[in-house]
């Protein structure tokens, strides 16, 4: 194929080509130069054809469309004006609607449109009720594609010196996914809506060093600095209406979820300056099913004040009181105790049920364990055990009694002072200190005769 022309001035250049029929080539349809003095244009006015027919009933707010044909199925093309970009996705599928979709030249005007095909059914004779099928819907999102890196050897920079030569950009692809009545998502298509650009690193090659001279040193070298900055994305709330739910009646179909957006910002001198912005991760809608359904979910009248009693779970402590045991030491002298462990109360949860004021233990549990007293008791037998004497108890005043009972006391306390020697002297002077008791003991008691 020779194309001759004549020379013109332009700033882009656009070549539409479209497979023959037979498959057999490709026929080129289209040719467009652009001038640089045309500014890009922002409409998206064109027309959709249907089998080279006009789409009835078209207007550029409306969206779904559908079209009842029979025997062959129709082929959906667009006809384009003011220099838009169409793209047609037609699955082959009548359970699938049509995609179209028209950008203005821009790129600032994006419109969407869905073409649902049904083939018409030969009606019997008998009159059958007419039973509407719920069909799949055809979704779409748009994902990242992340760019790479690629190095580059540059002679004319030192080694380990890096210069970045052209910064990558994210791409983005379009991911077409078919949800089908019971909830299942199949993907259907991928198609790559912007190819991502490669960031492009200058390595250097060249032997030596960059770093200056002794004498210049002190040299600073400014040079930008990238910043990453993240941005959250609040979520959209969507309302659909549904006919299933009664009025005021609403229910969450799909979760909201924010979105980050990254700010690529260069910092030279003080000076910000921003760079690139795109989304990293793409905030999700929150879908909401709103009811339009006449009539009300509430209870009649007659049983609105219906109560229902459900059982109470109630939580009671009780302190346990703590042990005491006693443990023999033959290491101690007789008498004597020694406290090893100190005792500690516990704490006991009971958990009760009350029903219709019916108290019912469910379970009960040692949220504090009790701790046992440990005392050690003295078991040592002294060598020599004085002999008591034997007194006659006699009646005495209340005065004596308190006199009596301390001397007791003194001679008790006295008895535990002692040393357990074993020797001669120890048992006489023992022996000396009792009888001096004895003795005092019966002059308190002639005393307390006289008295009376």
């Amino acid at each position: 194929m020779n194309v001759t022309f004549k020379a013109v001035k332009a700033k882009a250049m656009r070549w539409r080509m479209e497979r023959k029929a037979d498959k057999s080539g490709v026929a080129m349809i289209e040719m467009t130069f652009l001038a640089p003095s045309e500014l890009p244009q922002e409409s998206t006015q064109s027309k959709i054809l249907v089998d080279g027919k006009e789409l009835p009933d078209f207007a550029e707010d409306r969206q779904d469309y559908q079209i009842t044909y029979k025997g062959q199925r129709p082929k959906v093309s667009v006809e384009e004006s003011n220099q838009v970009a169409s793209t047609v996705v037609d699955s082959g599928d009548d359970s699938l609607p049509v995609l179209v979709r028209l950008v203005s030249e821009s790129g600032k005007q994006v419109k969407e449109y869905r073409i649902q095909l049904t083939k018409e059914k030969p009606v019997s004779e008998k009159t059958v009720a007419a039973v509407q099928e719920e069909l799949p819907k055809l979704e779409f999102v748009e994902k990242d594609l992340a760019y790479k890196t690629v190095e580059k050897k540059d002679s004319t920079l030192y080694l380990g010196e890096t210069r970045v030569e052209q910064e990558g950009k994210v791409g983005k692809e379009r991911i077409f996914t078919a949800v089908n009545p019971s909830g299942s998502k199949e993907e259907k298509l991928r198609e790559v809506v912007e190819t991502p650009t490669d960031r492009i690193v200058l390595v250097g090659t060249k032997p030596g060093t960059s770093l200056p001279e002794d004498e210049v040193k002190n040299l600073v070298l400014d040079r930008p600095e990238l910043i990453v900055e993240e941005e959250t994305i609040d979520f959209k709330v969507q309302e659909r209406k549904s006919d299933k739910l009664y009025l005021g009646e609403t229910r969450v179909l799909q979760e909201g979820q924010k979105g980050i957006r990254l700010h690529l910002i260069e910092v030279e001198n003080g000076k910000r300056q921003l760079k690139e912005t795109y989304d990293k991760v793409a905030a999700q809608d929150r879908i909401v099913e709103v009811g339009t359904k006449p009539g009300t979910s509430l209870p009649e009248d007659e049983v609105k004040n219906l109560v229902l009693n459900r059982p109470e779970l109630v939580i009671e402590e009780e302190t346990i009181d703590f042990k005491v045991q006693e443990q023999k030491n033959d290491q101690l002298p007789l008498g004597q105790t020694r406290v090893l462990q100190e005792g500690q109360k516990g704490i006991r949860v009971h958990l009760i049920e009350v029903e219709n004021g019916k108290r019912t233990e469910k379970e009960s549990y040692d949220k504090v364990m009790a701790q046992d007293r440990i005392v050690e008791v003295g078991t040592a037998s002294e060598t020599t055990k004085p002999v008591p004497q034997k007194s006659t108890k006699p009646q005495v005043s209340e005065k004596a009694d308190t006199k009596e009972i301390s001397s007791n006391e003194a001679s008790q306390v006295q008895k535990e002072q002692l040393p357990n020697t074993g020797s001669a002297e120890s048992q006489a002077a023992l022996a000396a200190g009792l009888a001096l008791l004895g003795l005092s003991a019966g002059l308190v008691a002639t005393k307390g005769k006289k008295e009376d």
